[in-house]
């Protein structure tokens, strides 16, 4: 998923392997952070980009031929709601 963020008036384009906007909104929070702790836009663009979520959370998958979203993990009913609102 790619996105956008304006940060002190300037775009700045994330990329990140989850999918969802609860996904977006934590990246946005992660360069947010990152960037007070002093790192540049490129480093933190280069490590979101290298995010890959595991185990049975926001995991995209193939299974013979099949995308698979796999997002099972303490399921609630906000959890699920930003699940199936993530395949819109």
């Amino acid at each position: 998923m790619t996105f956008s963020i304006y940060y002190n008036k300037h775009p700045v384009k994330l990329t990140i392997t989850a999918v969802g906007e609860h996904n977006a909104l934590d990246a946005a929070a992660a360069f947010a952070v990152a960037h007070c702790a002093g790192f540049s836009d490129s480093e933190i663009c280069n490590a979101l980009k290298k995010y890959h979520p595991e185990g049975i959370r926001s995991n995209l998958t193939t299974w013979k031929n099949h995308k698979i979203y796999l997002d099972c993990y303490n399921a609630n009913l906000e959890s699920m709601k930003a699940a199936v609102n993530s395949l819109s």
